[in-house]
């Protein structure tokens, strides 16, 4: 449909809202954020707009593309991923879009594929037989994720995951949003067929994490592994997610146990041109996040 410019789907999560942020002075190409609800992105950066409408709706997207040459595509977990984004994938091709920069796992370029990265590699498929540019971005376990455990870390200074020895090289979503913007709004040939992994500076354990939250909080933290089985058994109803998802996570951190996101790459630090921020500074960061519940007076 002609145009130059950006769609951001995904743009009210943790890596979506982080792109939006960062295309803001990198780019004078417009940018619109694709969302169901404009009442959740909060005050946009100055030339960004909003445009309502529904990933699942072709006309919907379609409509959202007039004008645009490059599309982040971001979707939330789902059973059907592969397929639903497939079908993004398509309505873009048939609308004009020239490229495409997809968020996808970094278990995707495990062999075979992990957890969600069975998923993923799907449509990276799909994507690379969709006849537009396009660029893969794979991340580790975010940081974002430790958040899960805070509460139980404030409330009785341990946490429990299906993991043992396993290391992480586990990635900022600040870093990784960051990093997106910079391919979107770099539109170099040398990006073009790439597929990035995105982790973090350092590999950490778990049993560190717990260490590093200790310190930040001046207290003793502690990590339990807690075996995939019973994982698989208590997850969905200690966190009501759905099966499919708990076996999917459960599926990750075996991965991680297995070194699968264990090694850092320097791709972060080359494309942000500095150093991805570490466990302690997201720690630090959320400090009063994981901090000790106070005592109710009586």
């Amino acid at each position: 449909m002609g145009g130059d410019g950006i769609l951001v789907t995904g743009g009210t999560g943790r890596v979506g809202s982080g792109v939006v942020t960062a295309l803001q002075g990198r780019t004078a190409r417009p940018v619109t954020v694709f969302v169901r609800d404009p009442a959740r992105l909060g005050p946009l950066p100055a030339g960004v707009r909003a445009r309502r409408g529904d990933l699942r709706v072709p006309a919907d997207l379609t409509a959202a593309l007039d004008g645009v040459a490059t599309m982040f595509l971001l979707t939330p977990d789902d059973p059907a991923q592969d397929a639903w984004e497939s079908e993004i994938l398509a309505t873009a091709a048939a609308a004009g879009v020239e490229r495409v920069v997809k968020l996808s796992a970094h278990s995707a370029g495990c062999t075979p594929p992990r957890s969600f990265g069975r998923l993923h590699r799907r449509a990276e498929e799909a994507l690379a037989a969709s006849g537009v540019r396009w660029t893969v971005l794979r991340p580790t376990f975010f940081l974002q994720s430790l958040l899960l455990f805070s509460g139980d870390i404030a409330a009785r200074g341990w946490f429990a995951a299906p993991v043992r020895h396993g290391r992480v090289a586990a990635v900022d979503a600040r870093d990784v949003g960051e990093a997106a913007a910079v391919v979107l709004a770099d539109d170099d040939p040398r990006h073009d067929g790439a597929t990035l992994e995105l982790t973090g500076p350092q590999a950490v354990s778990f049993g560190e994490v717990a260490a590093a939250v200790g310190a930040a909080t001046d207290r003793a933290v502690r990590f339990r592994p807690l075996p995939r089985p019973v994982a698989r058994a208590v997850l969905p109803r200690a966190t009501g997610m759905p099966r499919w998802m708990v076996a999917n996570v459960v599926d990750l951190f075996a991965a991680i146990e297995a070194g699968a996101q264990s090694r850092p790459t320097p791709t972060l630090a080359t494309l942000l041109g500095r150093p991805p921020r570490t466990l302690g500074d997201f720690v630090a960061d959320h400090r009063d996040r994981f901090a000790p519940v106070p005592a109710v007076a009586r």
